[in-house]
């Protein structure tokens, strides 16, 4: 009966949500990580609503809670148990979690996420709703520090991170109803293009992914800004994409409940 799941560490690690614990299991041997009952990780917060795990090597986990403008955002370590950050606010709430599909407008929505690391663990972004507008918090995982915060964007969502070579973080999403890339701590916007969610950029901050009204699939080399491939097959709307790490495969599902696996050109996996 979990709430909700993640998957850490390239998805050896797979961590379980229910009411106001969370289970941290190697999914390799299928054993808890821990001895019971020490697995068992209180959240300290009556059944957390957000989940977001680091997916690379830092065994991060974040949990968020909103009750109407009031709660509470945590990071622990859940290899050492250790809670790194605890964060109460007001007047703000947690970007709502709505796995509806009943009405097209929303699908955005839908593929929010409050909650998302950097593939090095070392930043947690948290996505907020103030009155009519998005904003985005920047943590410092290890010192617990607000690092930035962008606001005043009627127009922002947050589909994925990435981490560049030069240590600067990369955010791609939608803003102003355009599919960007942008530097999260200056600001600075590096890619736009008129496509639509869901969108993903590489942990190595090399390829960004977007889709279009046409329910294509658009991979773009950001470093060359050269279309790589558009894939065509889809006959609805894109709920969701995801690419594998060593860039061999695309997956892709539409809210027709149609999956699709893409098989990307070689001359894109080395890049």
């Amino acid at each position: 009966m979990a709430h909700e799941f993640c998957l850490g560490k390239s998805g050896k690690v797979c961590i379980i949500s229910f009411q106001d614990f969370l289970w941290p299991l190697d999914t390799e041997t299928q054993e808890p990580i821990g001895t019971y009952p020490d697995y068992l990780m209180g959240t300290v917060q009556a059944h957390p609503h957000c989940l977001a795990v680091c997916p690379t090597k830092q065994p991060l986990v974040a949990t968020g809670y909103s009750q109407g403008r009031t709660g509470k955002l945590d990071i622990w370590d859940y290899e050492t148990y250790t809670r790194r950050l605890h964060q109460q606010f007001q007047d703000v709430a947690l970007i709502p979690y709505d796995n509806s599909w009943n009405h097209q407008s929303k699908l955005d929505l839908w593929l929010t996420t409050p909650l998302i690391f950097t593939p090095d663990g070392k930043f947690l972004v948290a996505g907020f709703k103030q009155r009519l507008q998005n904003k985005l918090q920047l943590w410092n995982t290890k010192t617990g520090e607000l690092t930035q915060t962008l606001d005043n964007l009627p127009t922002l969502t947050v589909n994925s991170l990435a981490n560049r070579l030069d240590g600067q973080v990369l955010a791609c999403g939608i803003r102003e109803n355009k599919a960007c890339v942008w530097e999260l701590i200056s600001d600075r916007i590096l890619y736009t293009s008129l496509g639509v969610a869901p969108c993903l950029i590489s942990s190595d901050a090399r390829v960004f992914i977007y889709c279009t009204e046409n329910y294509e699939i658009v991979v773009w080399d950001l470093a060359m800004n050269r279309k790589l491939s558009t894939l065509q097959g889809h006959t609805a709307p894109i709920g969701y994409v995801a690419m594998s790490s060593n860039h061999e495969f695309i997956a892709s599902y539409s809210i027709d409940r149609k999956i699709k696996i893409w098989a990307v050109p070689e001359f894109v996996r080395y890049l």
